[in-house]
């Protein structure tokens, strides 16, 4: 009948359509496909070394089923085609060029997979790596099964520490996540970007009760927080910033800490390093408006 039900854990169902079953189907294969070709093959040789350097451990590569999208850009789709898939089909999943259906988008690119809440595979985020052009990350477009504003990284990863400790820390990137779950920080997730729109931060709210805010050192890592604080706020007090400093994110800030302690611990500095929200702010607009008194009183 074109569809089918899907259950969540409470017992609810959506439907699923055939096409969106069939992507989530081949986005599952591809996961395996790029992370085989990271750990196992040459291709992903490069790749692998980069991310060992960046202190990234082999556990930690599996737990999030990094992976690695082969320089050939048209090695995936002669790959799928030998595999039965039809090139109509492909040309829906996203995963190749809009233009020249057998160009994959995702070429010579270090693969973050992105699951929702549940554990399944619904986008892909590839980072540059080798110097070549280009932006340095590629996220997968808005599709049926992935808002990029609903979505969060490491989500389904992450529940069971957010469970625990009824607490979330919100970071910005891939790498800042999988630093903090490396470092014990298992209730670390990042936004794809710099937002989180409303029905995704009501999901959070329900399942905490207090919230860290931990994106980028940067001015647009600072007004999302501050964004991102005022939704919070009409709800709960219970927000936080998590003081870092001399690092312009969290993966640099616990790299540079691990370098210099191998006994950092990570979960002690983040309960003893917050500051409420509000006093976030407040420094935030003083620094701002310094120089412009009417700013500064409003």
């Amino acid at each position: 009948v074109g569809f089918r039900l899907q259950y969540d854990e409470d017992g609810k169902y959506e439907k699923v359509n055939d096409d969106k079953k069939e992507i989530l189907d081949l986005y599952s294969k591809v996961v395996s496909l790029f992370h085989s070709v990271l750990i196992l093959y040459p291709q992903g040789e490069e790749a692998l070394n980069y991310l060992k350097n960046r202190g990234i451990t082999k556990e930690t590569i599996e737990k999030f089923q990094l992976g690695f999208a082969p320089k050939e850009r048209n090695w995936l789709y002669n790959f799928l085609i030998k595999k039965s898939y039809t090139p109509q089909f492909l040309a829906k999943t996203g995963l190749f060029s809009s233009k020249y259906n057998n160009i994959a988008f995702f070429s010579n690119r270090i693969m973050f997979p992105i699951f929702d809440r549940y554990g399944t595979p619904i986008a892909f985020g590839g980072r540059r790596f080798s110097g070549e052009e280009g932006p340095k990350y590629l996220n997968t477009k808005d599709m049926e099964q992935y808002k990029k504003g609903n979505s969060l990284f490491a989500f389904s990863l992450a529940m069971k520490g957010i469970r625990e400790k009824k607490s979330v820390i919100l970071c910005e990137g891939y790498m800042d996540v999988i630093k903090a779950h490396q470092n014990g920080m298992k209730n670390a997730v990042a936004l794809m970007g710099t937002n989180i729109d409303n029905n995704k931060l009501k999901e959070v709210l329900s399942l905490v009760k207090k919230i860290t805010l931990s994106l980028d050192n940067d001015e647009a890592g600072s007004k999302a927080q501050i964004e991102i604080g005022n939704r919070i706020i009409q709800t709960t007090d219970n927000v936080y910033k998590l003081k870092f400093s001399g690092a312009k994110d969290l993966d640099e800030f616990l790299t540079d800490k691990n370098l210099k302690n191998t006994n950092f611990d990570a979960q002690s500095y983040v309960t003893n390093n917050k500051e409420h929200f509000i006093n976030f702010k407040i420094e935030y607009c003083k620094d701002v408006a310094k120089t412009n008194i009417e700013q500064r009183i409003k």
